[in-house]
């Protein structure tokens, strides 16, 4: 092995940063909140899940068996004053690939889980409104949704020096917005 510093690195799933909280609200129900104003302003409530979490770490492999050893995932060089961040990391190119060369007969200098995938951001909300029937028994007309600002969870880019799409990210984690409604009745 060439490179030893370069097996030392962050685990596959590090994540720096992870922040989760939630939260919910019953709206307070006043006596004198009677007839149609009681049935529309009693008993709702909104709950939610906010989640903040930066992204995994990844590494950049190359195509094929340039290192003679018949092993994988092998990795390539760096090229010389190349930077492989981004200013301005996009879907479209989230790495520069011009700072990645392919190794022949050689281990490669470019260290395991080196980059980062993107962050992820969901806000997941309810919104329940109960309407008593008698005594322990109740209809909840439920509204959910899920990623509920439709943010993008972006997973990590092809990282495979040789693939057309080398550096682009072509699929995301999680789905975009979904919502639900939905009526129970609680007994």
């Amino acid at each position: 092995m060439d490179c030893w510093a370069c097996e030392r690195s962050d685990s596959g799933f590090d994540y720096r940063h992870f922040l989760t909280t939630s939260f919910l609200w019953a709206s307070p129900a006043p006596t004198q909140w009677r007839g149609v104003q009681g049935f529309l302003l009693k008993n709702w409530s909104f709950n939610g899940i906010v989640t903040y979490q930066s992204g995994f770490p990844y590494t950049i492999t190359q195509q094929g068996n340039r290192q003679n050893t018949g092993g994988a995932p092998q990795r390539p060089d760096y090229v010389p004053g190349q930077n492989p961040t981004l200013s301005n990391p996009s879907p479209d190119l989230w790495f520069n690939p011009a700072a990645f060369k392919f190794t022949d007969f050689k281990f490669g200098d470019v260290g395991r889980n080196t980059l980062r995938q993107p962050a992820m951001k969901t806000w997941d909300v309810g919104l329940f409104k109960e309407f008593p029937v008698k005594e322990g028994h109740r209809f909840q007309f439920r509204f959910e949704g899920f990623n509920l600002f439709n943010t993008p969870q972006f997973r990590a880019p092809n990282a495979t020096l040789g693939a057309p799409a080398f550096g682009v990210i072509t699929a995301t984690w999680l789905d975009n917005r979904q919502m639900q409604v939905a009526l129970k009745y609680l007994f």
